[in-house]
């Protein structure tokens, strides 16, 4: 004879979960999946009855012993919330330095024609600051391959940038590039995945050197989101920005494929909605893109404390002359 106890909560297990099929049927696959709780299908045909009948009185059964709760289950899906930068503001957004592949005097340029014209109260690193030659998952040439002077060279960049803007806030998101370090380290190097030296922020120095780290959010700088743009899978195209919009349907900011471009469109009530992606500051040719339709710029976005906003998108011509684009 099966335990009152466990033969009750299988029992009203099966119940619960097969609406609508018989006790009989009911009755046949708790003996074939628990011959030994119920040895024979007439026992457990009546434990089933019995079961059946408590749930038309409006039963509820409470925590069972030996037995899962009848709930939802646990949703394992992430949230994914922007990040607000303090409004009013003036963002700069430099992206896609590529260090140690940087161009410096387009950098120099860049943050001089910033704190010239502008009143910056905040600082974007939108993505791919690093390159992590040495850990690419395309093929790399062994003699240049140092990952140490890599995260050398990425420290000494976040200094001077931390004393070009010593009371802007500052933030360090990761693009693409960033991403390869977590894919060795959860790869090759998976068994000091977990070790805190192996975590980019603290390799880099970040909170010392007064960056927040933003791994994939997007940044919202009033109205307008801001995106590295690999976010956005397959976007390039004729005009990136163009690409950018019709991947999103609303208005943003993006770097990623090292091109300076606009777009845009109004809706059926006439409200405009622009797209914008900057230029790069790294050098413009790399062994494996020797031609390419790449350009030097950057991005300031002025931010009323309505929350409404002014996109300055910068292009680095000849002679490292800037102009608005």
């Amino acid at each position: 004879m099966a335990r009152n106890g466990v033969s009750k909560n299988l029992a009203r297990l099966y119940v619960l979960e097969s609406p609508g099929a018989s006790i009989t049927s009911i009755a046949r696959q708790l003996h074939k999946d628990h011959p030994a709780v119920f040895p024979l299908v007439e026992n457990s045909g009546l434990s089933i009855v019995s079961i059946v009948k408590q749930q038309l009185q409006g039963y509820k059964p409470k925590r069972w012993v030996g037995g899962p709760k009848l709930n939802l289950p646990k949703s394992k899906a992430e949230s994914w919330e922007p990040i607000q930068l303090k409004t009013p503001c003036s963002v700069l957004s430099l992206s896609d330095i590529h260090v140690p592949f940087h161009d410096e005097q387009a950098i120099e340029v860049a943050v001089k024609h910033a704190k010239k014209n502008h009143k910056i109260t905040a600082l974007l690193l939108n993505g791919d600051t690093c390159d992590f030659y040495s850990l690419s998952r395309f093929e790399t040439q062994v003699k240049k391959r140092d990952l140490n002077q890599e995260l050398y060279a990425v420290r000494a960049l976040l200094v001077w940038l931390a004393k070009q803007f010593p009371k802007a806030r500052r933030v360090f998101k990761w693009g693409n590039h960033e991403e390869w370090w977590s894919r060795y380290m959860n790869g090759p190097a998976e068994r000091l995945a977990d070790c805190e030296f192996a975590q980019l922020g603290t390799a880099l120095d970040l909170k010392k050197h007064g960056f927040e780290e933003v791994r994939d959010n997007i940044i919202m700088a009033g109205e307008l989101p801001i995106l590295h743009g690999h976010e956005m899978k397959n976007s390039s195209g004729v005009n990136p920005a163009r690409s950018a919009f019709l991947k999103t349907n609303h208005s943003s900011l993006s770097g990623h494929l090292h091109r300076t471009s606009s777009h845009a469109e109004s809706d059926i009530f006439h409200n405009e909605v622009m797209t914008w992606t900057q230029g790069c500051l790294c050098g413009r040719r790399p062994e494996y893109a020797r031609i390419n339709k790449w350009n030097l710029g950057f991005a300031v976005v002025e931010v009323a404390k309505d929350k409404s906003y002014n996109v300055f998108n910068y292009r680095i011509g000849e002679k490292y002359a800037v102009r608005a684009a």
